[in-house]
């Protein structure tokens, strides 16, 4: 069977092939290209047959493109399939994304394939009893741990008998563990193989390696890969029993993955995930829901405006001031909210270290509010003189650079202090900070404004 050269030329073969019912020759022709080249040109593929081709697979193929496949379309692609042939697949696959997959599904769907892993029943309902964000959501339990009563030559002799299962692990640290299971060492490959054959494992191991216990955040797991370049860290259980270990490379998806997750949440996607081959109603609602609540919080700073409408009739040049104090309000506390979130999920800071965080702001506000204020009061002097003569101009100048320095000032308290608090009331503040914010910058910003106008611009011109 000729193979087709280009992604987008696969992709129209497939689709033809599907069509007229020969799904074997379009399983057949998957199997001719790398894993992540299936995984590719099955995401392009309708969602409605993606199901049925990796069914068509042998069990090993199958399992190693849905390894590839982005979550959603994995996801959807098992809860299509009956929960027996979804489980055969499952089993052919490592732990950790058997329960990330697991997970994704609906919890029905899951528990039925569930049903069906007989052997690893266990394994997988504790794996999945940990939090997504920690070292046991993360751990895989593909491992080689060996006794450490053992020398280098009893090693290499116990991994050559089984080799076929240990090639498949990726990793390359062997974990010396004690008759209880407890970790008591971790050897490299190159230690194990460049020692005398007699050596005790033990003495080539590293008897004091850094290990993380299940509930470790994946924010400090990902502190110590930067530190120590690891390829992996031991996971321990409360008596040091090794359980699993966690790859840098699965923390790093796993930040990858949060990180994108965080800009739709902020953007306003609730659940902080939507593609356009989703539902359309579920998408709609979506959006929706954010949409309708920002036009409770839009009314607020509106309100501000429409109380105010006699100040913008009698000062029209008003209204350029308004966007102008608006967004450097939103983007100085803007700054300060990426930063305090950014500690946050770092542990530099706590909900409780408001006033020290307070602190730190309020110079950066003070610095900037009075550098603003002066380059806006400068610009506002020149448009009031532009607009309507040298009395004005002092007030309209005078004003800009009042309300954009205080207005800073209180961005960046907001901003600052915000995060904090929203965290320690339960809120994730990723989502519900820079909302929060804008609206109240917005309305100390329009309030300062349309607010001082009368008292700024009426003296200055009399």
């Amino acid at each position: 069977m000729p193979t087709p050269d280009s992604q987008s030329a696969r992709v129209e073969v497939l689709e033809e092939m599907i069509k007229s019912g020969r799904l074997s020759d379009a399983a057949a022709l998957i199997q001719t290209v790398h894993a992540s080249d299936a995984a590719k040109t099955l995401t392009q593929l309708p969602s409605s047959i993606r199901g049925g081709i990796l069914l068509a697979l042998p069990t090993t193929a199958a399992a190693d493109i849905m390894e590839l496949l982005p979550d959603d379309v994995r996801a959807r692609a098992l809860e299509e399939m009956d929960p027996k042939q979804a489980a055969s697949i499952l089993s052919e696959m490592d732990w950790d994304e058997e329960v990330d997959l697991l997970q994704d599904v609906d919890p029905d769907q899951a528990e039925a394939i569930i049903q069906h892993l007989k052997e690893e029943e266990p394994e997988l309902r504790t794996l999945m009893s940990y939090d997504e964000d920690t070292a046991g959501g993360l751990m895989t339990k593909e491992f080689i741990a060996i006794s450490d009563k053992m020398t280098a030559r009893e090693t290499i002799r116990a991994l050559r008998e089984k080799a076929d299962e240990y090639a498949e692990i990726p990793y390359t640290y062997l974990y010396a563990t004690d008759e209880h299971g407890r970790l008591t060492g971790v050897i490299s490959y190159r230690s194990l193989v460049l020692t005398s054959p007699d050596t005790p494992i033990l003495s080539i191991a590293e008897n004091h390696a850094i290990s993380v216990s299940t509930s470790t955040k994946a924010a400090e797991l990902t502190d110590l890969f930067k530190k120590h370049h690891f390829f992996a860290l031991p996971v321990v259980d409360g008596e040091r029993r090794l359980v699993g270990i966690v790859a840098h490379s699965d923390v790093l998806e796993f930040e990858r993955e949060e990180a994108e997750e965080e800009l739709l949440q902020v953007s306003g996607i609730l659940r902080g995930e939507e593609l356009r081959d989703m539902p359309l109603l579920l998408r709609s609602s979506r959006r929706f829901a954010w949409l309708s609540f920002k036009i409770v919080l839009n009314l607020i700073t509106a309100s501000v405006i429409a109380l105010h409408q006699p100040t913008i009739a009698a000062f029209a040049a008003l209204a350029v001031l308004l966007p102008v104090i608006s967004d450097l309000g939103g983007s100085a506390g803007g700054q300060a909210a990426a930063v305090s979130i950014r500690e946050l999920s770092l542990d530099r800071v706590r909900p409780r270290d408001v006033w020290k965080v307070w602190m730190k702001e309020l110079g950066v506000g003070l610095l900037n509010g009075i550098c603003l204020g002066l380059i806006l009061g400068v610009m506002g002097w020149l448009y009031g003189r532009h607009m309507g003569g040298t009395g004005n101009a002092l007030g309209y100048g005078a004003l800009a650079a009042f309300a954009v320095a205080v207005n800073t000032l209180i961005a960046v308290t907001i901003g600052g202090l915000g995060p904090l608090i929203l965290k320690r009331f339960g809120f994730d503040p990723a989502i519900a900070a820079m909302p929060i914010l804008t609206t109240f910058t917005d309305f100390c910003g329009f309030f300062l404004v349309l607010g001082l106008a009368p008292m700024f611009i009426r003296y200055n011109a009399a």
